[in-house]
């Protein structure tokens, strides 16, 4: 039995397919989010386990992202935000320092004599960073040849200077240790690095789609979608919907397509409160570890451990041995990383593995979405592999549509 049609009907309540239906929901499109797990957010989740708050996939939010400041307030995260720049673990304890000297003055000195590469390396970082302030949003639109692991090469830093600041952090930020995205994408995120910070929403992560639900219009959860037809929607519960214009929102593995993604492992360990934990992240220069860097959430955003606890997040660039001998290993290499702490009385709390974090980077579109006939296709995966991308594509799929009706 067929239900009221509706003008426009989302399959997805992550974070793109929100964003479009606030958009087509404040010009007044009658729109209607159909989403086949138990709350809205996509990938970008908070678990709560033992008082803990442990994020998935998206794990800090940039506040430096135009779309995330047009799509949500952001007054009502609450955010406490990292200390600009990272330590960096040389080995035996050895500690680098690698902070922006404008918003750090106070640690000038240790980044200046305790820096992780040679002089060279930092006037060329800090010009990189300066020439490319101003990085183009619409990067994303021509074919990118050029890796950033080329692109890197080319600008002749210094091996220490690679491993023990370049290929961690944006191999994290990437989740790939090789670098092999574009190197305008590199480019464009030095820029938002350079101009932000990164930070934590008081209540974790999945704050963000909470917070844009309440302004997205219906949304039916627990909704799973059998069949997509021209103009009607299938439910796995036989009903059938009907909408003059469908927007598929579904990540891209969801939807049936292939190509490369990547994925991401993180390890949370709980231990005792600590003093004077470092508000940074702290990237292991140690090329052969799998360990590419980790903080300390709860030293950031004290909402994310109870009293008396402290939270420590680990990117790991492989899979860990077995679950037996997974925390001797990480002890061993913790305590080579960050001695300061007694790794001893620390705990594996979750390991959260996601298979497919981010997708790749697509090649030479000229719109943040795709369209055929009355559907449209929306997503990162549409325009480049990221939550300012992913809100890009809803609000530029909105935008279209609304021409369309005419409203």
């Amino acid at each position: 039995m067929s239900q009221q049609r509706h003008q426009v009907i989302i399959i997805g309540a992550g974070i793109a397919g929100l964003r479009c239906a606030q958009v087509l929901h404040q010009k007044g499109i009658q729109t209607l989010i159909i989403e086949k797990e138990s709350e809205a957010g996509g990938r970008i989740r908070t678990r709560e386990k033992n008082g803990f708050l442990l994020d998935e996939g998206f794990q800090v939010l940039l506040d430096s992202y135009e779309e995330v400041r047009r799509a949500i307030p952001f007054a009502e995260l609450h955010t406490k935000t990292f200390d600009s720049g990272a330590l960096v673990a040389a080995g035996s304890g050895n500690l680098r320092y690698a902070f922006h000297p404008l918003r750090h003055p106070d640690r000038l000195f240790y980044t200046l004599f305790r820096f992780p590469g040679t002089l060279s390396d930092m006037l060329k970082m800090g010009w990189m960073a300066l020439k490319y302030r101003h990085a183009h949003p619409d990067f994303w639109k021509n074919v990118q040849k050029e890796t950033t692991a080329t692109f890197i090469a080319g600008a002749h830093f210094s091996p220490s200077f690679y491993l023990g600041f370049l290929r961690p952090f944006f191999g994290g930020v990437f989740l790939d240790p090789n670098l092999g995205l574009p190197a305008a994408y590199f480019r464009w995120l030095l820029a938002k690095f350079f101009s932000g910070s990164a930070c934590l929403p008081e209540k974790g992560m999945a704050a963000l789609p909470a917070l844009m639900a309440k302004t997205a219009g219906e949304i039916r959860l627990n909704t799973p979608v059998r069949e997509i037809n021209e103009g009607t929607i299938l439910l796995e519960n036989k009903e059938i919907l009907e909408a003059d214009w469908i927007v598929d929102a579904r990540s891209f593995q969801d939807k049936g397509e292939k190509g490369n993604f990547r994925n991401t492992l993180t390890l949370y360990l709980e231990g005792p409160a600590q003093k004077d934990l470092p508000q940074s992240l702290i990237l292991n220069a140690d090329p052969f570890s799998p360990i590419l860097h980790l903080c300390f959430p709860s030293a950031t955003q004290n909402s994310y451990a109870p009293p008396g606890k402290c939270l420590c997040s680990i990117t790991l660039s492989s899979p860990l041995p077995p679950e037996e001998d997974a925390m001797a290993v990480m002890r061993s290499g913790l305590q080579a990383i960050y001695p300061k702490v007694n790794w001893e009385e620390f705990s594996l709390l979750e390991t959260i593995e996601i298979p497919y974090a981010l997708p790749a980077f697509p090649q030479g579109n000229s719109l943040a979405f795709r369209t055929e006939g009355r559907k449209l296709s929306i997503g990162d995966h549409c325009i480049y592999p990221s939550l300012n991308g992913a809100l890009r594509s809803g609000r530029e799929a909105a935008e279209w549509l609304i021409r369309k009706i005419g409203a």
